[in-house]
């Protein structure tokens, strides 16, 4: 991860919405529903942090939730946990975590030693994204309102339109989430927001099928 908490992601990754989550990974699609206790969307201040990893955060960070010693906690690519999720939210968690469910926890805001972090079910997303690489060709071609396939392309996660061209990418960290959610069978589509000149900016959702 990059060093500085006040550091802000590119505008090429997904902006956060507020949306209720709902479960994507390897749990049956049946359990989806609005009184599934499982389908998690929460703020929450970490607990037990480790300052060390605290240090090298970046606002947008994303991790994926483990157990660690009993505990949900965010484990960095170092291996270290830089801090744990207690109390009735972590609690749930580890009951939920037992039945297969999957959590991620993206990095909110960090002041000195504290940290807040945003709490959902790994594979949902319903946000908005302006896309990387974008192709002038295939721009010119999509409209406002259009609704376009989210898939993997030679290891990056492409928004394509009806031709099947690759209209541009997601980046990290989102990329590295979604495409691991794709493996385990889920579908992503992406609505077309605006198109402006050689941007386009987009809103990704879960497919209808798997929403």
């Amino acid at each position: 991860m990059g060093g500085g908490g006040s550091s802000r992601r590119s505008g090429s990754g997904i902006s956060s919405g507020s949306d209720n989550g709902q479960d994507g990974g390897s749990v049956d699609r049946n359990q989806q529903s609005e009184n599934n206790d499982c389908l998690i969307d929460q703020n929450r201040e970490l607990d037990s942090i480790n300052p060390e990893a605290l240090s090298e955060l970046n606002i947008g960070d994303i991790f994926i939730i483990q157990i660690e010693d009993d505990r949900p906690c965010l484990v960095d690519d170092d291996g270290r946990v830089v801090g744990s999720i207690t109390g009735a939210l972590g609690e749930s968690l580890m009951n939920c975590m037992d039945e297969g469910y999957e959590y991620r926890a993206e990095i909110i805001e960090v002041s000195g030693r504290e940290c807040e972090v945003r709490i959902t079910n790994k594979c949902y997303v319903n946000d908005t994204a302006t896309l990387a690489s974008p192709d002038s060709h295939a721009l010119g071609s999509i409209s406002e309102g259009d609704r376009l396939r989210v898939d993997e392309r030679n290891d990056s996660l492409c928004v394509i339109d009806d031709s099947y061209h690759t209209v541009g990418t997601i980046i990290e960290p989102w990329a590295n989430v979604l495409l691991g959610c794709i493996d385990d069978g889920l579908e992503y589509e992406a609505q077309v927001l605006d198109v402006d000149g050689g941007a386009c900016e987009v809103q990704v959702t879960l497919s209808p099928d798997d929403g």
